[in-house]
């Protein structure tokens, strides 16, 4: 009835599984297979985490230069000293960055600090905003 010197370790493994084992076997393959993909996805995610820090530290102090520089302007608009009309190229990129990016943004920055109306920032830069 049962070869014994066949290389199969033990009979039941030789015997056709049941539809229900068969379904079983297939929900494991598939999740096994989600599994490998989202320990990809947390791989990438975790990769994509890292690079936004580092990013995010170099950012962190042009945005704090920023932020002085039109602190200083602020406040010497508040003394009654004259500002200068050119500014920092990076200060410059940043409203014209912002005020593309956004409009409502730059008016709520422009209420808050000190900086240059949408005209004068174009007269300031050649550039059209």
């Amino acid at each position: 009835m049962f070869n014994y010197g066949s290389t199969i370790d033990h009979f039941y493994s030789a015997l056709p599984l049941t539809p229900s084992k068969e379904a079983l076997k297939m929900k494991l393959t598939f999740v096994q297979h989600q599994l490998v993909a989202s320990r990809k996805k947390v791989k990438v995610l975790l990769q994509s985490k890292r690079h936004l820090i580092a990013r995010e530290a170099g950012l962190a102090d042009v945005i704090a230069d920023l932020w002085k520089q039109m602190l200083m302007r602020h406040v010497n608009k508040q003394l009654g000293k004259p500002t200068p009309m050119s500014y920092s190229a990076e200060l410059r990129s940043f409203e014209l960055t912002l005020h593309f990016y956004s409009p409502h943004a730059y008016c709520y920055v422009r209420k808050v600090t000190l900086v240059y109306h949408t005209q004068e920032l174009s007269r300031n830069g050649n550039v059209a905003v």
